[in-house]
């Protein structure tokens, strides 16, 4: 529920976007016109976005009727915005020594640890899951995991490889990580000046991390 519709609802009386205090909390506001959200949409869709995804997000909440086209992806796409879950809220402190860059699994540098981590999705049920694993500079195993995590795109696959992969180096105390993965999208997203502040809370869970005293 967004803010503006607590108010209505006599739930709250500050209608505000919680990041940027600049008009109402509206869902077109949290899916297109928020200032932050303009990074995320200039990456995930470098061109102009369709027109039927932005009427679509137009007739939210109203009991206007779709024209007949497929909305499938669009849909899709929707439903990744309003499910990702918030793992959970961390305190910042100072930041990690931390790289990220994209590539195929390969040795660390000398005096560090490399997760390499994955995300996929079953093309015919669309069922998730998010696969990764930390070795040192020398190759050898540290550990390693594989989560289901439902339905999902690609995407979202990919930004829970990073979140559970990142919780995995934390567990081990570990103060020098880099990160490999294929996904040139997670990456930018995530890497984002940002992306702490970022209105999808998976890209702020993983962000987070960046800031922890580790």
């Amino acid at each position: 529920m967004t803010n503006g519709e607590r108010v209505r609802c006599g739930m709250s009386s500050e209608p505000l976007c919680q990041f940027f205090k600049a008009g109402e909390e509206s869902i077109q506001h949290v899916l297109w016109d928020c200032p932050s959200v303009q990074n995320f949409w200039s990456i995930t869709f470098p061109t102009a976005v369709s027109a039927d995804f932005l009427m679509l997000t137009s007739t939210i909440g109203s009991s206007k009727i779709l024209p007949a086209c497929d909305h499938h992806k669009d849909f899709k796409f929707l439903g990744l915005l309003f499910s990702l879950q918030s793992p959970g809220s961390f305190g910042s402190v100072e930041t990690m020594r931390f790289s990220l860059k994209i590539a195929s699994l390969s040795k660390a540098p000398d005096d560090w640890f490399c997760l390499n981590c994955d995300g996929s999705v079953n093309l015919v049920s669309n069922l998730g899951s998010a696969e990764g694993v930390i070795r040192d500079s020398s190759g050898r195993w540290i550990d390693g995991f594989s989560k289901n995590i439902g339905y999902s795109t690609n995407l979202q696959a990919e930004l829970w490889g990073l979140y559970e992969g990142l919780r995995l180096a934390w567990s081990h105390d570990i103060d020098r990580l880099e990160i490999q993965t294929d996904n040139a999208k997670a990456a930018k997203i995530i890497d984002m000046v940002d992306a702490a502040n970022s209105p999808f809370p998976m890209v702020r869970a993983v962000a987070s991390f960046r800031a922890r005293p580790w």
